[in-house]
């Protein structure tokens, strides 16, 4: 079962779970931060035009960089796979 992740299918399936694990890892700091009162808004009546107050610049930036460190692991563990 292990031979099926050394072939090039195997590598690329291996980086997206890295990938996905990173994001889901990053995302769920966030949320964690986020639930204990950290980076919402202050609560507002919802008036037309609704904009939700917890997505606001500082949670748009966490998504971000969760991204960006899924992106980072990825890579590396692309270079690792392949001996870069």
């Amino acid at each position: 079962m292990l031979e099926l992740t050394q072939t090039t299918e195997g590598h690329i399936f291996l980086t997206l779970v890295i990938g996905m694990c990173v994001f889901h890892t990053g995302n769920g700091i966030r949320l964690m931060i986020a639930q204990s009162g950290f980076g919402f808004g202050k609560p507002r009546r919802p008036d037309y035009p609704y904009t939700p107050s917890s997505l606001n610049m500082k949670n748009k930036l966490c998504i971000y960089v969760s991204i960006g460190l899924a992106a980072l692991a990825m890579m590396y563990g692309l270079g690792v796979m392949y001996d870069v």
